[in-house]
């Protein structure tokens, strides 16, 4: 069967999105008014005004708008910004990015993810591109992230830990390249590396957006954050515009409802959703889909752009299983080296769409950043067996069952291992392996594994005509009908089942 996301635990891990799109969604402007920059490098900007002044090159152009824009001075470096602009250099498109949005010329039109830019064949000439750019301009760090995040969709995950090491060795402190390093320490499954690259950092204290970054990794790692005393009073002040705390009060306010403090969570949840970015629009509405008590306005998607992981999961509360499978597509295109839109994805044309050909291909496309995920081998597998595809299934079942798995994901290796069996004709060993599943779903007390480990069972049983229409049958109802408010794909594995099975026995099961 095909495995899903739990969605029992989100945190507000930053974004990883590609300098011009972090740039266009505002998380790189200046968070001035404030002394904050001044307190950690009072005389920061004059060293690199003087490189600049004295080499005249792309590179030190570069460093310097980049830093101006971090430290909100972008008045004093207007002359490198236009020198950037310049049609006769070989300027890479994130620094022409930097000098326009220094000017305040920047193209500010909503540009919605390609998928093309996934496939291997673009990615690799991305690779090439952007190192060609680096041998005219090694010590750009913008271009070391970039090169590192096309390497980690690849699924290449030592190259893009080599290329973000050397950009954050070039700047340490530029909130771009910290927050886009802590989300690869996060894909590489090092978060405790995540948090102490933002800890370490001098801007950090200083940095909102930072702030939110190193409370919610360091939730993620069960570290207690040394920095929630300040992130507190920097809410409370409210010294920063509405944009630049939404992520911290954010972080904060998913402290408060973890401890149980649902009033003040609620309030701080509010608070982050003055000026939202996506990823407190997508916390804010896993909050609610968990508390009763947080309010979540469907208006806040709808509004801004990028916000495909909550609409996903609000057309999955819906059943509206197209519009869940569109936003996801878009949530993978947006974050293409996480497993989780693919997971959904896979799941829902899997499952309620039997849509297995689609299933595949979100499984496949998941899997090129992430090759050692259970659930999308395991989801692969499923859609390769639907498909008739024996040979291939059993060859990604197989690699499923040498990755390190959860009890959840052996229960739904346990499943799939049994719907093989039966589509291979070995019904005997296909009811043992199911009943293994239900038996570990029963013992772990999850129901909704329960309720698809015998959905499955049943349907394989009913579909080869094998079932005597009792047992399994109606254990499979009984338990889909008292999860469905927990999964809304039960509901649509309840109404398959209930048409396969003849009138007089349906109606013999729900009178029992």
């Amino acid at each position: 069967m095909a495995g899903f996301s739990t969605d029992k635990d989100r945190k507000v891990i930053p974004r990883w999105r590609t300098f011009d799109m972090t740039l266009r969604l505002r998380e790189l402007e200046s968070v001035t008014p404030s002394r904050a920059h001044q307190q950690v490098t009072p005389d920061f900007l004059a060293p690199k005004i003087m490189d600049w002044l004295e080499h005249q090159t792309v590179g030190h152009a570069a460093d310097l708008v980049g830093a101006a824009l971090t430290l909100g001075r972008e008045k004093e470096v207007s002359e490198a910004a236009r020198f950037l602009l310049r049609n006769d250099l070989n300027v890479s498109p994130w620094a022409r990015e930097l000098a326009e949005h220094a000017l305040r010329t920047p193209d500010n039109t909503e540009v919605v993810p390609d998928p093309q830019a996934l496939k291997k064949k673009t990615l690799h000439e991305r690779i090439g591109a952007i190192r060609n750019s680096l041998r005219i301009e090694p010590k750009d760090p913008i271009s070391w992230v970039e090169l590192s995040r096309a390497y980690a969709i690849l699924g290449l995950g030592e190259q893009a830990k080599q290329s973000m090491t050397v950009a954050v060795q070039l700047a340490m402190n530029n909130r771009f390249v910290l927050r886009s390093a802590s989300r690869l320490w996060i894909y590489l499954d090092d978060v405790e590396k995540a948090h102490d690259l933002i800890v370490r950092a001098d801007r950090t204290p200083h940095d909102p957006w930072l702030l939110a970054a190193e409370i919610a990794i360091g939730s993620a790692t069960g570290r207690k954050s040394r920095f929630v005393k300040t992130a507190r009073r920097m809410l409370t002040e409210r010294r920063f515009l509405p944009i630049h705390i939404s992520e911290l009060a954010s972080a904060v306010a998913t402290l408060e409802l973890s401890s149980g403090s649902v009033r003040r969570s609620r309030r701080l949840f509010d608070l982050s959703l003055e000026s939202p970015t996506e990823n407190s629009i997508a916390q804010a509405a896993w909050a609610s889909r968990h508390n009763n008590s947080i309010h979540f306005d469907d208006r806040y998607y709808i509004e801004l752009p990028y916000t495909f992981e909550a609409r996903s999961w609000t057309f999955y509360r819906q059943s509206q299983w197209k519009k869940v499978i569109k936003e996801c597509w878009q949530w993978q295109s947006d974050q293409p080296f996480s497993s989780r839109p693919s997971t959904q994805g896979s799941y829902v044309a899997g499952i309620a769409l039997e849509d297995y050909n689609m299933s595949k291909r979100f499984a496949e496309q998941g899997r090129m950043a992430n090759p050692s995920d259970f659930t999308l081998c395991n989801n692969l597998a499923f859609a390769l067996i639907n498909l008739n595809n024996i040979q291939e299934g059993k060859s990604a079942l197989s690699r499923a069952s040498r990755l390190q798995i959860s009890d959840q994901d052996r229960v739904v290796f346990q499943a799939t291992r049994g719907f093989l069996a039966f589509r291979t004709g070995d019904v005997v060993a296909g009811r043992r392996l199911y009943s293994d599943a239900r038996s570990k779903a029963r013992r772990m007390q999850d129901n909704r594994l329960f309720a698809l480990a015998s959905a499955f069972q049943a349907i394989e049983e009913v579909s080869q005509g094998i079932s005597d229409g009792s047992s399994v049958l109606q254990e499979a109802l009984q338990a889909l009908r008292r999860e469905t408010k927990t999964d809304p794909i039960l509901k649509v594995l309840e109404k398959r089942l209930s048409k396969m099975i003849p009138s007089h026995e349906r109606k013999d099961i729900k009178d029992r």
